[in-house]
């Protein structure tokens, strides 16, 4: 009984490193995530802002209509 113990103490150490590497990875991978989204923000917003200044005339204008 204490060597089946010893054991699956041994495995549960195993898994445990390895959630430690995978969780080190995702944090890596979400700070990558946010440095890209800081970048691309103010292009979204000022495209957004963009839009908002168009009128129907100016559509009609650009579309030949």
């Amino acid at each position: 009984m204490t060597l089946q113990v010893s054991r699956e103490k041994s495995l549960a150490s195993e898994e445990e490193k390895k959630v430690q590497i995978i969780n080190a990875d995702v944090g890596k991978k979400q700070r990558a995530c946010q440095e890209d989204l800081a970048k691309a923000e103010p292009a979204l917003i000022a495209a957004k802002n963009a839009l908002g200044t168009l009128n129907k005339a100016s559509e009609d204008y650009y579309y030949g209509v």
